[in-house]
């Protein structure tokens, strides 16, 4: 029985070590463990409990209550994530533990598509980040399976990857919120902008709205949020806006070439290139997405 009681000190100490190790390496390297790999160690450490008491697990479980033990396993497992968080600190909880925002992670979790199922614009959660479905393609090779083409842009830092799925496997279906808010002010760094259902005001980076530099007060713009933790993935300026040019170089009346254009200024401050017969007052529209110039508009 000694001997057992060492194997199942030895297992403690494992999933304690695996435990620091995981915490540890979130909290001073940039190393992550997916979902995957994180239940295959779990497995591995279940695997080797199993060998360990092999012979003896049936007088083990005799002489103690597996509900006993399960409890102490739990509360000291707990006991160790609060004593290593006065040493490493505590994160964030970025969940909601609003009412709602249970019931929508809840869902979230249960909420799992098949690849195939995918279209413009679905919000997957992938390697733990969040991703828009901005292109696909149904792929049916002569030899093997039918397999879906996809391309993912990152929601945080825009970038675009390329990314292949068995028709059949599993992607976790994030739900999104699109709602209008009206821009208000800035304030620093962000700008502040009103509900336009609610007439709450919530405060969004600038790096997370698309057409940023060609927005003026009281523009609306769509917010998009991941429904489950309520926070704010980004903004989007419409594609096309109409702006007054506050600077330019005089046009050459008659001139109405489009094909050599000039540096213009509008009334957000930022500078656009239009063609010589734009002139300072003029009402342009813009495309929010290049800021190129469109057209100038008749009032």
């Amino acid at each position: 029985m000694r001997a057992m009681n060492k194997k199942i000190a030895f297992l403690y100490l494992l999933v304690i070590a695996y435990v620091a190790v995981r915490i540890i390496s979130v909290k001073y390297t940039n190393l992550t463990i997916s979902n995957e790999l994180n239940v295959g160690i779990w497995g591995a450490i279940f695997l080797v409990g199993l060998i360990f008491t092999k012979g003896d697990y049936n007088r083990y479980l005799d002489q103690y209550d597996k509900v006993q033990t399960t409890f102490i396993v739990v509360v000291a497992y707990l006991m160790f994530y609060f004593v290593l968080g006065l040493f490493l600190g505590y994160q964030y909880n970025a969940y909601s533990m609003t009412p709602k925002g249970i019931i929508n992670n809840t869902i979230i979790y249960t909420a799992m598509i098949n690849s195939q199922d995918i279209k413009m614009g679905t919000c997957i959660r992938m390697d733990g980040k969040l991703f828009f479905v901005i292109d696909f393609l149904h792929v049916k090779p002569g030899k093997g399976n039918t397999f879906m083409r996809v391309k993912l842009k990152n929601v945080v830092d825009g970038r675009v990857l390329e990314r292949r799925f068995d028709i059949s496997e599993k992607l976790e279906d994030v739900r999104v919120e699109r709602r209008p808010y009206q821009y208000l002010y800035k304030e620093g760094e962000d700008y502040i902008f009103m509900n336009q259902e609610t007439y709450d005001q919530i405060p969004i980076a600038g790096n997370l709205i698309t057409g940023v530099d060609f927005m003026k007060e009281s523009d609306i713009i769509e917010v998009v949020s991941d429904a489950s933790t309520e926070t704010v993935l980004f903004g989007e300026m419409p594609v096309k806006t109409n702006l007054r040019v506050t600077h330019s170089e005089p046009g050459i009346k008659g001139d109405t070439a489009t094909n050599t254009l000039k540096p213009a200024t509008l009334e957000t401050g930022v500078e656009i290139r239009v063609p010589l017969f734009v002139n300072e007052g003029d009402l342009v529209q813009v495309d929010t997405r290049d800021g190129s110039y469109l057209q100038r508009v008749k009032e």
